[in-house]
C-alpha cells in the first residue's frame, strides 16, 4: 500500500494517508482510459486496474478498441478507496464530498499527455470530473468536450464533432459504463461491447461521421 503524497491533504477521503494508487501515464499514448476509484488489489498493490475490473478491461475489451495494455495510459478519477471500501460517497448530496475529492484528485493529480487523442471515462465518476456532466447511461456511447466540474453543462440536443488537431486537455471523452457494472448485470456486455469497438474507429478516423 502505497502512503497519499502530499498533495492529497484537504481532501475529505485523506483518511489515515495511506492507499494512493496514481496513474499509470504512458507517454506516446493516444488513448487515456479513467476509471472511477481502485479496488481492493488496486490498493494493496497501488497500481491502477489490477483486479477483477482490471482484467476484464485488459482481456475482454481492449482487443475491441485495438488497445493494449502498456500502451494507454489507465487511472481513476479518485485515487483512493473511501472508508476502505469500493463504495464511493454518493453525488449530489448536500455535503458534496463526492464532488470536492472528485475536483481536488483532479486539480492534485490529473495529467493527460498532448499524445492523447482519446479519454474514455468509465462511469459517471469519471464522467463527471473531466467533464461536468452526469448519468452515465444517457451519455455512454456519446462523445463530450473535456469541461471540468465548475464548466457550463452540455445537452444531448448539442453535437460535438471533435477535430482531429484536438490532443491532450482538449481530447474529447467518450463515455461509457464501468466495466465493474458487468458483474452485476452481464447483459450490460452488448451496448458496452458497442461503446468500446467506437475506440478504434475514433482512431482510425471513421466515427463519428455527420
Amino acid at each position: 500500500m502505497l502512503p497519499k503524497p502530499d498533495a492529497c491533504k484537504g481532501c475529505p477521503l485523506y483518511g489515515n494517508g495511506q492507499g494512493f494508487v496514481p496513474d499509470e501515464i504512458v507517454e506516446g499514448a493516444e488513448v487515456f482510459v479513467c476509471g472511477q476509484n481502485p479496488g481492493e488489489q488496486e490498493e494493496a498493490q497501488g497500481r491502477p486496474f489490477v483486479g477483477p475490473t482490471g482484467v476484464t478491461m485488459e482481456k475482454g475489451f481492449f482487443p475491441l478498441a485495438g488497445l493494449e495494455r502498456g500502451k494507454v495510459s489507465i487511472g481513476n478519477a479518485i485515487r483512493c478507496r473511501w472508508k476502505r471500501s469500493n463504495l464511493l460517497p454518493p453525488l449530489g448530496t448536500a455535503a458534496k464530498v463526492a464532488e470536492q475529492a472528485l475536483a481536488h484528485c483532479k486539480q492534485a493529480h490529473l495529467r493527460i499527455p498532448e499524445s492523447t487523442r482519446l479519454v474514455v471515462a468509465q462511469g459517471d465518476y469519471a464522467l463527471t470530473s473531466l467533464t461536468g456532466e452526469r448519468g452515465i447511461t444517457g451519455w455512454r456511447g456519446w462523445l463530450v468536450p473535456q469541461m471540468g466540474l465548475k464548466r457550463p453543462h452540455h445537452t444531448l440536443n448539442e453535437v460535438y464533432e471533435p477535430t482531429a488537431s484536438a490532443r491532450g486537455p482538449e481530447a474529447p471523452v467518450l463515455a461509457v459504463m464501468h466495466l465493474a457494472a458487468l458483474f452485476h448485470d452481464p447483459v450490460l456486455r452488448i451496448p458496452m461491447q458497442v461503446d468500446w469497438r467506437k475506440v478504434a474507429r475514433f482512431l482510425a478516423g471513421t466515427w463519428p461521421r455527420r
